[in-house]
């Protein structure tokens, strides 16, 4: 946060945690949750609700565009959360999979998710109860959504963290 400070460090993931959500790939979730403390991650189009339990039953802040996923699978509704001394928020992906595994059969595309997330998305963060300093999100297209509106918002500065595009790179 410009002019503030944070004493700790955070592990941030986003997204795609596992490749299929097979019964081997959850064992990835006792590493996930040394990654750090505090690690907060949200969901790609390759992982699962049960695996984002999983995490969250292992203390990672699993966070969800209604709130922090709570061990019960329930959210706690408050979709902006302090972490380490900056508001954080999350968006999980629209293709996550509620079932659990994509075991023997191919990634569902879930493409209309998507494309109904876009417009949603900025809106979202937008209706957020106080903008945070930092946002997760899996999808590099939903991230260019909302790196759109505030370009021509001004205000204070946002971290977006995103993944899926498998390319590093730091745009501004």
């Amino acid at each position: 946060r410009p002019g503030g400070a944070f004493k700790d460090q955070i592990s941030a993931l986003v997204g795609d945690l596992t490749q299929r959500g097979t019964p081997y790939e959850m064992g990835v979730v006792p590493g996930i949750a040394r990654l750090g403390t505090p690690v907060v991650a949200v969901s790609g189009n390759h992982d699962s609700r049960p695996l984002m339990l999983a995490a969250a039953r292992r203390g990672v802040i699993v966070l969800t565009r209604s709130g922090r996923l709570l061990t019960d699978g329930s959210t706690d509704g408050s979709p902006v959360v302090s972490v380490a001394g900056l508001r954080v928020a999350g968006w999980d992906d629209p293709g996550e999979s509620a079932a659990g595994t994509f075991e023997g059969k191919p990634l569902a595309l879930k493409e209309q998710a998507l494309v109904d997330a876009r417009p949603e998305f900025p809106t979202w963060f937008d209706e957020l109860p106080e903008r945070p300093d930092v946002v997760l999100v899996h999808r590099h297209v939903l991230a260019h959504a909302l790196l759109s509106t505030l370009a021509t918002e001004g205000g204070q500065p946002v971290l977006v963290l995103t993944g899926h595009d498998h390319d590093q790179h730091v745009e501004s």
